[in-house]
């Protein structure tokens, strides 16, 4: 497990640094009028950029993944599609089992108005806490940089994960506090179905499915 934290401490550690720099204002500030603060600083170009690349922290997202390395490893399909199923799973009881009675920013703030709607985007209205998105994006996105080899891309998987959670609080579909929730929930399944993975010595694991179609043909 160790090992698994040094080959990716660059998306880790600014993460580690973000989660606790949020601590104090989640604190000291009421969620509602941290909301309002981070909701009122918008441009054209960033509602636009929003309202696009929340996509990826949809549950199709890691699916489609998925599919895509079952090609080339079925380790590493595995690891991805089951770190988002388990993300979605937590999340989901958490949502309906244990936290049914959050309510979203469109229903929490009475009058929208005082929010900054983009057009197209639907509100939703219970079930904030914690955030589908932002765990699926996290489980998704720490299972690829530990798979990829160079630090920067390892960075820029964090800083796109960070991006799309960042999204849910800029469409007013998530409170900043659902959203930290949802990352640490989709990191811990990225983190876990990671290590559970590496621990099975199964030599077609790490064959694909290119490569089976292959050996089949040559029979």
């Amino acid at each position: 497990m160790s090992e698994l934290i040094k080959r990716n401490i660059f998306f880790l550690l600014p993460l580690s640094i973000l989660l606790v720099a949020l601590i104090p204002l989640m604190i000291l500030i009421p969620k509602t009028d941290l909301h309002i603060y981070l909701n009122q600083h918008h441009t054209d170009f960033t509602d636009i950029f929003f309202k696009y690349i929340t996509v990826f922290g949809s549950g199709l997202s890691f699916v489609f993944v998925g599919m895509i390395y079952l090609l080339f490893s079925f380790r590493r399909s595995f690891v991805v599609i089951s770190s988002g199923v388990l993300a979605g799973l937590v999340v989901q009881f958490l949502k309906r089992i244990v936290f049914t009675g959050v309510l979203r920013p469109s229903v929490v703030f009475e009058d929208v108005t005082v929010l900054h709607i983009i057009d197209g985007i639907k509100l939703h209205t219970y079930y904030s806490f914690p955030s589908g998105h932002s765990a699926t994006v996290f489980a998704l996105c720490f299972s690829l940089a530990v798979f990829a080899k160079r630090k920067i891309l390892k960075l820029a998987l964090f800083c796109l994960a960070g991006l799309v959670a960042y999204s849910r609080i800029y469409l007013s579909q998530h409170f900043l506090i659902d959203v930290y929730a949802g990352s640490v929930i989709g990191l811990l399944s990225g983190f876990f179905m990671t290590d559970l993975f590496s621990r099975f010595k199964i030599s077609w694991f790490d064959q694909s499915f290119l490569y089976l179609l292959n050996q089949q043909k040559q029979k």
